[in-house]
């Protein structure tokens, strides 16, 4: 049985609970121990521009509170990931920054190590857990959904420290979703940002972006769209409907998490999965879903 501590960030209690939901209720059944990381802190993803050791600090606190549990991290959010996947690598390889992040989390009685793995939920379902055991559970295959896969940016980069697979030609979303029996369709600009960097400064480009996703999607024949990030399923599925305001349109495409896929295929309730709480409806999903 593989064991972590669950870190959901910051995005994913208060914007998006249906993908905390679906990967407890998923990764239960696949036998995974979820250990919640009480008291966790903002991973310091956005802190770093402004002060790299309060970053890295912010990093480091999280990273030491696995530690002294003894577990690796499972990261939900790619933009944690990345965060606490560099932090940690790079502490491990500057001496001078761990000792100045250990000054201050000796005050509140810590302290770095390093010991600690950081793990994103698909690199857990593919490599600790596996493809074959995955199978396993699936006992309500979707059979003629089409599908299209969005990998987002933070899963693959940087891929020097995360090094999970090949970040110009990644097969991991679409072997995984491909598991539940629907096809893996490939569109233009697959990997290209969902636009969710802008939004904060420039929402006018973050929609273009994702309208511009939303078309290569559709025109290349998926029934609805998979994400592995908070972010990424916000702009394909909140976002949605802001682009089609804007470019006078009708997408309504289905954006799911993965975990919400894997779980409806592995026979779990449409609400458990908390696909009521998806702005674009998607319904429709189900009727793909074997009986």
């Amino acid at each position: 049985m593989v064991k972590y501590a669950l870190y959901t960030g910051c995005t994913i209690p208060y914007r998006l609970n249906s993908y905390e939901a679906s990967t407890r209720k998923v990764m239960e059944r696949l036998g995974a121990e979820l250990i919640d990381l009480e008291k966790a802190n903002c991973c310091g993803l956005y802190v770093e521009p402004a002060s790299k050791l309060a970053y890295l600090t912010l990093a480091g606190r999280v990273l030491a509170l696995a530690e002294e549990q003894g577990l690796d991290i499972l990261c939900l959010c790619g933009g944690c990931t990345s965060a606490l996947a560099k932090a940690n690598s790079y502490l491990n390889e500057h001496e001078e920054a761990k000792n100045e992040v250990n000054a201050v989390l000796a005050d509140f009685d810590m302290e770095f190590t390093g010991k600690t793995r950081v793990v994103n939920s698909v690199n857990s379902l593919v490599e600790d857990i596996g493809l074959r055991e995955i199978k396993r559970h699936i006992t309500k295959p979707f059979n003629g959904l089409k599908l299209a896969a969005h990998y987002g940016c933070h899963l693959l980069k940087p891929s020097d420290v995360l090094q999970f697979e090949d970040p110009e030609a990644p097969e991991s979303v679409d072997n995984l979703c491909a598991l539940t029996g629907a096809t893996m369709i490939d569109y233009q600009d697959k990997y290209e940002c969902c636009g969710a960097p802008t939004i904060a400064t420039e929402q006018s480009l973050s929609v273009k972006i994702i309208n511009k996703k939303l078309q290569n999607i559709i025109s290349a024949g998926a029934n609805a769209i998979v994400t592995v990030c908070p972010y990424c399923e916000l702009m394909f599925d909140l976002m949605q409907l802001e682009a089609e305001d804007v470019y006078q349109t009708k997408y309504r495409m289905p954006a799911l998490l993965h975990t919400q896929l894997l779980g409806l295929s592995m026979g779990m309730d449409f609400e458990e999965m908390g696909m009521s709480m998806n702005k674009v409806n998607a319904d429709k999903i189900m009727d793909y879903l074997s009986e």
